[in-house]
């Protein structure tokens, strides 16, 4: 994946209603002290320092997690414990940044710290040092987007824009006033500000824009979409795809980008599904006007025509029960994983708001290597989470880390995770 700094190069720059906080939910202190004892902080000094090329990650003493449950061939260790980790980026020197919002998730997350934290594991012990807060301010209180486009620049969302930020590899305080202003993005009306950020291949910087619930026919082009921004590109972001309800979570891996797709809460009844798309110049998935690829919404009065409208619908290249809510996921790019789980595709399941959380995951399935293509329904690879445990949690994202481990993030209950191969050794 390339990346390119926006302050030195231009680029070719290509979930849910609100309910209560759930009882049993974190709210740990800013350094995560509410479940420091299973495996919350330590004490440390480079990150990785301690652990030696060549080491079995599932050997790591540290950060037992219990009462979730993975394949026998898998190990699943808790690396910190914070307040409403929602979105994960890998930071170059290796540290795990996580954004935090205070401001109210759809989907009922606790109260975050309103900044970003940044975790590093100096000792090596497989559990996170005592956790950094890299920035916090009352500007922050929606930030959710994530990602480093170079070794120099940390970019971030809040709900109205895309900001910049300078970094220095190995740095974990940061200062928002030295911000830069990538794009604006919609507020108001439907609008969500939970965006995610996702860098392509060639470069290009992606974020989404997600809406609530609404019968618009057409929608409004901004709103439900994926955007490309930087230099170069609209200030309010050229338009990527579009006609989505709520394309929330991005990842690119080198064959392409893609969304994870939440569509319309009370499509229950006619063909409602969550979706995984691709993301591509100029692809409509006809939010709210049509359910799927010619299937036009019945609900709408008068219904749209199925031709062309709804025919020109783009197809979807897996779906997903309504309201098992998929949020962040990732491939095994470097197919470091043993078989089966190869080159996987890896989702975090947010789960059912409506029906005490049912469906929440971490959930997995393979990919053939040629179409990139998932060739099975997602199987189980994390349970546990659940409104009465034994995690009281929903997982919110999940990231391939440099050296080939799978982090969770729960921003319910609070915990950060890795999982690994029990054959995995540290590159």
């Amino acid at each position: 994946m390339i990346a390119r700094s926006f302050a030195t190069a231009a680029l070719t720059l290509a979930a849910c209603s609100a309910t209560p906080p759930t009882p049993g939910a974190s709210d740990a202190g800013d350094g995560g002290s509410g479940d420091a004892g299973d495996g919350g902080t330590r004490d440390g000094g480079g990150t990785d320092g301690g652990i030696p090329s060549g080491t079995v990650f599932c050997d790591l003493p540290g950060g037992a997690a219990t009462g979730l449950t993975v394949p026998a061939d898998l190990c699943i260790h808790k690396f910190a414990q914070l307040k409403t980790p929602r979105v994960l980026a890998f930071a170059p020197g290796g540290e795990v940044f996580v954004a935090s919002p205070s401001a109210f998730t759809a989907g009922g997350a606790p109260a975050g710290i309103g900044g970003i934290y940044a975790l590093a594991d100096d000792d090596g012990d497989g559990v996170a040092d005592a956790p950094a807060i890299y920035a916090r301010s009352a500007d922050l209180s929606t930030v959710h987007g994530l990602a480093f486009v170079s070794d120099h620049e940390l970019v971030y969302t809040v709900g109205d824009a895309v900001y910049a930020l300078p970094y220095a590899s190995g740095q974990r305080t940061g200062d928002t006033t030295a911000r830069a202003k990538l794009a604006g993005l919609p507020t108001g009306g439907a609008s969500r500000f939970t965006h995610t950020l996702a860098t392509g291949a060639d470069g290009s910087l992606y974020v989404s824009t997600g809406q609530t619930d609404n019968d618009q026919c057409p929608a409004t082009i901004r709103v439900g979409a994926v955007l490309r921004v930087g230099p170069g590109h609209d200030p309010a972001g050229d338009v990527v795809v579009s006609g989505c309800r709520n394309p929330m979570y991005l990842r690119c891996a080198p064959w392409g980008c893609y969304a994870a797709e939440l569509t319309g809460d009370g499509w229950s009844g006619i063909g409602g599904a969550e979706k995984l798309i691709e993301v591509k110049d100029g692809a409509d998935y006809g939010y709210p006007c049509c359910i799927d690829h010619g299937v036009p919404n019945p609900q709408l009065s008068p219904p749209p025509s199925p031709a062309p409208g709804c025919s020109q619908v783009a197809v979807s290249v897996q779906s997903y029960p309504l309201h098992d809510t998929p949020f962040g996921f990732d491939f095994d790019v470097p197919r470091r994983w043993p078989a089966p789980y190869t080159g996987g595709l890896f989702i975090a399941m947010h789960g059912s708001f409506f029906n005490h959380w049912a469906g929440e995951r971490v959930g997995w399935a393979p990919v053939d290597a040629t179409t990139h293509r998932p060739t099975a329904d997602l199987a189980t690879l994390v349970g546990g989470f659940g409104m009465t445990g034994p995690v009281v949690g929903r997982p919110a994202d999940a990231r391939f880390s440099p050296d080939g481990r799978l982090f969770i993030a729960d921003d319910q209950g609070g915990g950060v995770y890795w999982i690994a191969p029990r054959t995995l050794k540290k590159p």
